[in-house]
């Protein structure tokens, strides 16, 4: 017998063993015969597809294990075979592994993609917007969240229909920060002409805007913070007169209507306010009095003297000719402060239930000046400390600004000139204004005031910014 080396597949091919060398083949791996004995010298290597071990010869009935997943067919020729059932069962779990396999791939690629959206969308919310006008800072969300230690209610100063105000403080600065209800929320182009209105507001008397943020359907301003609060604060709910002397209301008085005007005659273009009221008057550490909260405030045609627009403002401070006909002039404004004005003569409210006949102040003016005379018509907490005929030119400027009538009532222009003359007959020795407020200015003592005290100051059924149409008393 030849000893012969062969090199082909382990297929295990039947048949005798090669008799010549010449019929070996080339293939890569060698072979198993059937037929062959212990005494063949044909030497058949371990292929890796089928064989287990090396062995020189296959003796009948004596064939190495089969590789995993499979059996042995025949012995006398060594084959092995996978088993139909297993392997049905071994392809059918292949395919249940596959699909779930790729289903978990499916649903990892859409997370992914999901995430890198909204990570980009957050991004641009922040980088791509709009960016304000000049000098107006645009503030992150998470700034303003660590000012106020997450609008956490012991930085709360005050709120109302459109939100809540806090304190905190901002690069080194405490700021007044105005957060508006989702329900208060505006589109983003109503938003931004807002900021725009404000940012060009320049007026001692006017609360100054310091920026704003909109990111995730929240919209805030950042304001100049006012320590003293404000007008309806002091005058209504706090007993004592030490802080508002007769020469202090004077001087808010003055101040308002000082605003007012640079709104109506100088602002490009001219501002109506629409909601001018004790709680939107607020005093900054000098008692300076500024105009704040310009949520509804209108812009004024150039060439129009009035335009219709739905009523908004709160009762007892808006015009009743403006609700009466829905057209809205500078002279709203007008009617709005002299209650205002009424109020810190008489420290009495615009509109007060317990005085039974007479809920309206006009009417209560009116009727006990008539009936009492001036004099009782004067705040009793002022005593007998302040000069009667300044007070009574105030009460008559009042009831003017408050006329029924629109052609009745002066402009802010006349109005500021009648105060100051009230001012200066009685106090020539005025001080000069104090200017706008250095951004280092608030003190530790303010800073403090600002995280320990908060305004009980909220906005009553009285407040309403919607109104049912017909007259106000």
């Amino acid at each position: 017998m030849f000893y012969m080396v062969s090199y082909l597949t382990c297929n295990f091919l039947s048949g005798p063993a090669p008799k010549a060398s010449n019929q070996t083949s080339l293939a890569s791996q060698g072979n198993c015969f059937d037929g062959a004995s212990a005494n063949d010298k044909i030497k058949c290597y371990q292929s890796y597809y089928n064989c287990d071990i090396f062995f020189q010869s296959v003796p009948n009935g004596s064939c190495p294990n089969c590789p995993a997943q499979q059996s042995l067919q025949d012995e006398a020729t060594c084959v092995c075979t996978i088993n139909a059932l297993k392997g049905a069962a071994s392809h059918n779990r292949t395919k249940v592994i596959g699909f779930i396999s790729g289903g978990i791939a499916l649903i990892v690629c859409v997370l992914i993609i999901w995430w890198g959206w909204s990570a980009m969308k957050k991004w641009k919310s922040v980088k791509d917007l709009w960016e304000g006008p000049e000098g107006i800072q645009r503030f992150l969300y998470q700034d303003l969240s660590r000012a106020t230690n997450g609008f956490d209610s012991s930085h709360e100063i005050g709120h109302g229909g459109f939100g809540k105000v806090y304190c905190g403080l901002v690069n080194g600065k405490t700021v007044a920060i105005k957060r508006a209800h989702e329900s208060s929320i505006q589109s983003t182009a109503g938003f931004c002409n807002e900021v725009i209105l404000l940012s060009r507001l320049h007026h001692r008397n006017l609360v100054r805007l310091l920026g704003f943020c909109e990111e995730d359907k929240t919209q805030i301003l950042v304001y100049e913070y006012m320590p003293n609060g404000n007008l309806n604060t002091l005058l209504f709910k706090n007993k004592g007169t030490e802080q508002l002397d007769w020469l202090k209301r004077l001087d808010i008085a003055l101040g308002v209507a000082q605003g007012l005007d640079y709104l109506h005659s100088f602002a490009d273009p001219p501002v109506i306010h629409r909601d001018v009221k004790p709680s939107n008057v607020l005093l900054d550490d000098n008692m300076v009095a500024k105009l704040s909260d310009f949520g509804i405030s209108k812009v004024a045609p150039e060439f129009e003297t009035e335009f219709s627009t739905r009523p908004a403002g709160t009762i007892g401070y808006i015009d009743p000719q403006y609700v009466l006909r829905e057209h809205l002039t500078t002279a709203s404004d007008v009617y709005s402060f002299g209650m205002v004005l009424m109020e810190l003569v008489s420290g009495q409210r615009a509109i007060d239930k317990t005085r039974i006949n007479d809920i309206n102040l006009v009417e209560w003016v009116k009727l006990t000046s008539e009936t009492e005379g001036p004099r009782s018509i004067i705040d009793p907490r002022l005593g007998e400390d302040y000069p009667e005929r300044v007070y009574y030119d105030m009460i008559r400027l009042a009831l003017d600004c408050a006329s029924f009538e629109t052609h009745d009532r002066p402009s802010m222009k006349v109005v500021v000139s009648i105060l100051e003359n009230c001012r200066w007959s009685v106090a020539p020795h005025i001080l000069e204004p104090a200017g706008d407020i250095d951004e280092g200015s608030f003190n530790e003592k303010q800073q403090e005031e600002c995280h320990l005290t908060k305004s009980t100051e909220t906005i009553s059924s009285d407040d309403d910014r919607s109104f049912p149409s017909g007259k106000i008393i």
